[in-house]
């Protein structure tokens, strides 16, 4: 008993804490708003809270390690009831997140505010700032931040980098195929895209066009 009770309060203080980092990740991120299985976290969360209280009860009032067949049981049993549901009806949280949590966002705001910024990216040259950042773009837009991701997420099926980096390759395979830029280095091309190196702008390129600038290039260009 001498090793077992301090192991099990050690156990219960591993359990807090990652019960409060958790916590804290979804509200320094903003998850519950902005990201559909945010209430998993919070799900797990709770549990390991709740987890911690029914241990710390055990500890100081079980009689014999038997009394926590109980507890193990009941846990067994609760992880394996929640892992069905959410298998069978994930639904029915993404119901509860959307009643509880959502940004209030009607269908029609949500199309207004992506037609709103599809008229911002072809009318200005901000994507092609390699500092662009959500924080930026929702203050020219005249936009909520969080609304702007739930938007890009729900509307444009995107993440802010990705739409991002779509508009820079766009921009990129114009450059690649002017003949005006017909011997400007590839380099050249994604620094006046809005990379910030090679790398980086080779990866982008694949991953939205399925080609290296340099075969993009080669196979488009004017013999």
């Amino acid at each position: 008993m001498n090793r077992i009770m301090p192991l099990n309060y050690i156990r219960t203080s591993h359990v807090v804490i990652y019960g409060i980092m958790m916590i804290l990740v979804l509200i320094k991120q903003k998850l519950l708003q902005k990201h559909p299985k945010a209430i998993y976290l919070l799900g797990i969360s709770i549990i390991y809270f709740l987890t911690a209280v029914i241990q710390s009860y055990l500890t100081a009032f079980a009689n014999a390690y038997t009394d926590f067949a109980i507890y193990y049981s009941l846990a067994a049993t609760i992880v394996l009831f929640a892992g069905i549901m959410l298998y069978k009806y994930p639904h029915v949280l993404y119901e509860f997140q959307s009643k509880y949590f959502s940004n209030s966002l009607t269908k029609n705001d949500k199309k207004r505010i992506a037609k709103k910024l599809e008229k911002f990216k072809n009318e200005t040259s901000f994507f092609l700032n390699n500092k662009a950042n959500l924080t930026e773009l929702s203050v020219l837009i005249g936009e909520k931040k969080h609304h702007l991701s739930q938007v890009l997420s729900e509307q444009m099926n995107s993440s802010f980098s990705d739409y991002v980096n779509i508009t820079r390759i766009q921009y990129a395979q114009n450059l690649l195929l002017n003949p005006a830029y017909e011997n400007v280095k590839i380099i050249a091309i994604a620094f006046e895209s809005g990379f910030n190196n090679n790398v980086t702008f080779n990866k982008a390129f694949v991953k939205f066009t399925g080609n290296t600038p340099h075969k993009f290039r080669k196979e488009n260009s004017i013999i």
